[in-house]
């Protein structure tokens, strides 16, 4: 399974409209001075985007990450090509566990992997994939 990242400009726009990322399962967003959150995007507040740092949105088979610069917000969605388009990437998804997530859970980050010229193994993307609680 391979991947696909579109990357976007959004000129003079300094929100997000919740319309483009209504359809993740899952957030972990960075305030200025507020806690970070991390968790179901259906429980998380409304976003307050003159504090947010970076955010990203993401589920199982997809990621939207979410930055502001001095020109508007910038965005990168990664998203995993269809199964049918078979390219032999390879790829792992490693499950770290943290505390912050509510009832002990485990954040899922799914790594594709390339070759460079000379045959040497790197990580050629790296994108948050899901979380795992033990209470689901």
């Amino acid at each position: 399974m391979s991947y696909s990242i579109r990357l976007e400009t959004k000129t003079g726009q300094w929100a997000l409209p919740y319309e483009e990322y209504k359809d993740f399962a899952f957030a972990l967003a960075s305030f200025i001075s507020a806690p970070p959150y991390l968790g179901k995007l259906s429980d998380m507040p409304e976003i307050d985007w003159a504090e947010c740092l970076e955010a990203r949105f993401f589920s199982r088979d997809r990621e939207l990450h979410v930055w502001p610069e001095e020109d508007g917000l910038h965005t990168a969605l990664t998203w995993d090509e269809e199964a049918g388009q078979e390219t032999g990437m390879e790829q792992l998804t490693r499950r770290f566990v943290l505390r912050r997530i509510a009832g002990g859970g485990k954040l899922l980050v799914r790594e594709y992997f390339g070759y460079d010229e000379d045959g040497q193994l790197f990580v050629e993307k790296t994108r948050l994939a899901g979380i795992e609680r033990r209470d689901e």
